[in-house]
């Protein structure tokens, strides 16, 4: 399933958490160095800067070789009939930059290099393109969506990639939100509640299935659909976007259960925020937060109280007391909260790294079985490391 060598990321994942123990000065310098020789990763994966640098030198060859290919074509066939043998044409493209791709993967070890993210996504975009175009047509855009669907999953799936993730959420709402569409008189009324239940529905799937230690793999994926599901959520029961979508789709002026939107508008940041303190979640908290300054721009959308300049100061000052008091009452030493740069990593690689470092530096001490450390979620956590 897996492009990638399962041991080399299983290190990769060990390196990178000693890393981050190095930075945080809870290991030395030599037993870092001693672990990173015990567990090498031989993947090409150079910083972000040279990745983006690669990624646009890659996007050039691969434009500039298929411009020529189509010209070559398009000269060939004297530029009559191209469009029609242009899925095949597509289709043949993508295979081979799927096998360039997995020749970069095996024989020179690419890992999120920049040039097997651009391969990986002209590989996927071309398949989705060449087999749309060889479909009858048709005005439904949902068939084509399905098409598409496949190909995003196993793209997001066997190259971990997160990019395809947020595609393959996007696509599956928005093929449920047009199925939807399609119900005669009901539409109007079950769309917002399809958003609300189908992100609930990815929410408590992905925290489910992320504690999962063979899918240990994916917990970036998982981390992503998880933030998603938690921004589709509001934005399902937001009265501006509600408001917008009724009528552009529907031309209401008026949203019907308007004051149960504005309820869930104003009440869903507050309990996001909640929830973040309350799991030591730093994900859930920041999405809360932008959910309360989306939910000021919505309530100011439609009541003007004070001129926008006094509203932005008034706001500014509130949250800066807000933030004073915050940090005052955490740094009263209450557990969980910290100042410490978060650990990403979820509590079923903490025991296993656990024991890795303790065997490489020689401890004979091992973790109790019954121990587990405590966690937050989307990257958040508490005095487990993970806030």
């Amino acid at each position: 399933m897996l492009a990638y060598n399962s041991q080399w990321l299983n290190n990769n994942q060990i390196q990178e958490q000693t890393k981050n123990w190095f930075k945080r000065n809870l290991i030395s310098q030599e037993q870092s160095l001693l672990i990173q020789q015990h567990y090498p990763a031989g993947f090409y994966t150079p910083n972000a800067f040279i990745r983006i640098g690669l990624g646009f030198f890659a996007a050039i060859l691969l434009g500039a070789a298929q411009s020529f290919f189509w010209a070559v074509v398009g000269l060939a066939s004297g530029g009559d009939g191209m469009f029609g043998v242009m899925g095949f044409l597509y289709l043949l493209q993508s295979v081979g930059c799927f096998f360039i791709l997995e020749s970069f993967i095996k024989s020179r070890h690419h890992y999120a290099s920049g040039i097997d993210d651009i391969l990986l996504y002209t590989t996927v975009g071309e398949m989705i393109a060449g087999m749309c175009l060889l479909a009858p047509e048709m005005d439904d855009p949902i068939p084509y969506l399905c098409i598409g669907l496949p190909f995003l999953v196993i793209g997001a799936v066997r190259y971990i990639d997160r990019i395809l993730t947020v595609l393959v959420y996007g696509c599956l709402l928005t093929i449920v939100l047009l199925i939807v569409n399609k119900i005669p008189g009901m539409a109007l009324y079950l769309l917002p509640f399809t958003g609300i239940g189908f992100s609930l529905a990815a929410y408590f799937l992905v925290k489910k299935y992320q504690k999962l230690y063979s899918l240990r793999y994916w917990l970036g994926n998982f981390q992503i659909i998880e933030i998603l599901s938690l921004i589709t959520f509001y934005l399902s029961g937001n009265f501006l976007f509600i408001q917008e979508s009724a009528e552009e789709l529907f031309g209401l002026p008026v949203v019907p259960m308007g004051w149960f939107f504005w309820t869930f508008t104003l009440s869903v940041p507050l309990g996001y925020m909640y929830l973040g303190l309350k799991n030591k979640d730093r994900g859930m908290l920041w999405i809360g937060l932008g959910c309360v300054a989306f939910a000021v721009f919505t309530f100011r959308t439609y009541f003007h109280v004070m001129p926008l300049p006094y509203a932005a100061s008034l706001a500014g000052g509130f949250l800066f007391v807000l933030a004073y008091v915050a940090i005052q009452y955490l740094k009263k030493g209450i557990p969980g909260f910290t100042y410490e740069p978060e650990d990403t990593n979820k509590p079923v690689f903490l025991e296993a790294e656990a024991l890795v470092v303790a065997q490489t530096l020689g401890h004979s001490q091992t973790p109790e079985k019954d121990f587990s450390f405590g966690g937050g979620q989307v990257g958040g956590g508490g005095a487990g490391g993970d806030f």
